[in-house]
This record gives C-alpha cells, structure tokens and sequence, in this order.
C-alpha cells in the first residue's frame, strides 16, 4: 500500500477530463470496516465536497448524482430501457468504468444528463436582466444541458485569439472572441481591454457577439468605445 496524500487539493486533466475521486471515495469508504469516528470523519469531509451549493451549482454534485444515475439505470433498467443494448441488467459498475475511459466533461454531460435528473436536481440557467437582478430566463433541460456544456469547453474560459497585431497599420491590437453561444459579460470585458492596453500600450480591439449581434469594443487608453 502506498500513501499518495498531498497538503493542497488538487485537480488533474486526463484525456480531457477533469478527474476526481468524490464517488470512488464514498464506494471504498463503505465496503471498508472501519470505527464509527472515522466512518463519522469522513462523512464530513465527504459531504463538504459533495454537497449542494445554495445559489451556485456544485459540479462535483452534479457529476456524483449523474454516476449515481448511471449505475442505477444500468443497474435495474425500466422495462422500456431493457429492449436497448446494453441494458439487460447487473451492467452498471460497468458502464460506470467505461464512461470513465471514454468520455470528456462535454460528452458525460450530454450523454448522461437526462431530463428526469434535471428535474430531480432543479437545474435551471439565470442570468441578469436588465443589469439589476438576477432572473430565471430557462428551465428546459435540454438548453440547462447545453448551457452547462458551455460551461465546460475550454473550462468554462472564452477562446479569445489575437487576429491582428497590426491593426490600422498602427500597431494596434485586434482580438477575436471565437463565439461558441455563451455572450462574454461586456463589463468584465472592457476592464479585460484597459488591462491588456497596460501591456500592451497601445489600442486593443475586441471582436465578439452582444445581444446575438456580431460587435466591437474598442478601448485607446482613456475611453471605451462599441461598434
């Protein structure tokens, strides 16, 4: 047996995907006969990590129910889910494995997420209206689903290129949003410009998508502009 424990959290990237351990942990944690002040320490620490997040999603939840889900419909399928491959019964540990080896956030969420477990979860997508409060615009899973992908490509970070450091002819910096269907936040983003005009020194220039029409934010060093 070899201990592998380490000070600090820490998360590690394997064939695109995102890996921890939370379901593994509770499996071994039950099968293992062990004190009741152990059993009880773990329980703790286990439920800090796993547990639902008031106002924010908790994705090491979601991704622990969503295994849960897995094995039980693999496990004891409905009547209706018998007629499909796979799915004679017994099979859930494992699809689990599999999912493990094949699948990346974006394809586990897709493939996995289904509509019943968004209602049993309560997943809905918000957003701030009119720049004043935070309102539930969606509650059908299919667009949670997809918002929650979103979320996931590139770890939730926008692909921003640099498409022109040139631009004018004047040295200028032009950066390109590769828009993928989430808007970036158009405040955040013109702060990101005066930072990047810092280094940069001279005007930046920002290619994006606002209110699902193509736009550009500009920024000289003393004041913002959009087109």
């Amino acid at each position: 047996m070899y201990d592998i424990t380490v000070e600090e959290k820490h998360a590690y990237v394997a064939n695109g995907f995102v890996n921890h351990n939370s379901f593994w942990h509770s499996r071994i944690m039950r099968e293992l006969d062990l004190p009741d002040v152990e059993l009880l320490e773990f329980a703790e620490l286990h439920s800090g990590v796993v547990s639902p997040h008031k106002g924010q999603l908790n994705p090491y939840y979601l991704g622990y129910k969503i295994f849960e889900d897995i094995e039980r419909r693999w496990d004891s399928p409905s009547a209706e889910e018998r007629g499909r491959p796979g799915r004679e019964g017994g099979g859930g540990r494992a699809r689990i494995f599999e999912v493990r080896e094949l699948d990346n956030d974006v394809s586990f969420l897709r493939n996995y997420l289904t509509e019943e477990l968004c209602e049993e979860l309560d997943l809905f997508v918000y957003e701030l209206v009119d720049e004043e409060e935070w309102t539930v615009t969606e509650k059908r899973w299919e667009r949670v689903r997809d918002q929650l992908v979103s979320n996931m490509t590139n770890f939730g970070f926008p692909y921003i290129v640099v498409a022109d450091g040139d631009y004018n002819n004047n040295r200028e910096l032009y950066l390109k949003h590769q828009f993928e269907g989430a808007e970036l936040d158009t405040n955040y983003a013109r702060r990101v410009l005066e930072h990047v005009h810092t280094l940069w020194g001279r005007p930046v220039h920002l290619e994006t998508v606002v209110d699902d029409e193509p736009a550009r934010l500009h920024y000289n060093g003393e004041e913002h502009d959009e087109d």
